[in-house]
């Protein structure tokens, strides 16, 4: 791999290697991406439990896998244009769609992007249905590292699923 390459968050972790050996197949009918200049959106519609993707082999999908995946798929590609995700403007719906007697969860994702002169990585930690914090002092340790970090933005994401509470924060790259 190139120094760029290298440097893109999410390269190193065990959830995106999984996600793109076997997640994909097993799981990307369940995946939206929309990538433009003006922003990144990420859908999901299914279970709402199981495994987390990077927890097993052949994992199934959480709702709250959905932000390892958002960074797997969406940081490669802030890598190749000057953009900067505005973390305060992050949009998210949630739904329930009952088919069968089933129950599959959605949840939509949108990050606006601005026009930068270097290219940004957004990083993530967060929790389902449970304290937090620890995430949360994770970021703020990773910004003290870096002083051309801007974050953590705290955002909770509500559904009939459970509370997703995710904080963000982005670094050049």
């Amino acid at each position: 791999m190139n120094e760029i390459q290298d440097n893109i968050i999410g390269s190193s972790w065990k959830s995106c290697s999984v996600w793109n050996e076997k997640g994909k197949i097993n799981h990307g009918n369940k995946f939206n991406f929309v990538l433009s200049a003006t922003s990144i959106e990420i859908s999901y519609l299914g279970p709402s439990s199981g495994l987390v993707i990077s927890h097993s082999k052949n994992g199934t999908d959480t709702m709250h896998q959905v932000f390892n995946v958002l960074i797997c798929e969406f940081n490669p590609y802030l890598a190749k244009i000057n953009a900067k995700p505005l973390l305060d403007n992050i949009s998210y719906k949630t739904w329930v769609e009952i088919k069968d007697k089933k129950k599959n969860y959605g949840i939509d994702v949108k990050i606006p992007l601005e026009k930068s002169d270097v290219s940004f990585q957004i990083d993530r930690r967060g929790g389902w249905n449970h304290d937090a914090t620890s995430g949360l002092n994770e970021m703020l340790l990773k910004c003290k590292k870096n002083t051309n970090c801007y974050g953590p933005i705290t955002k909770k994401f509500k559904g009939e699923f459970g509370v997703i509470t995710e904080h963000f924060i982005t670094l050049p790259l």
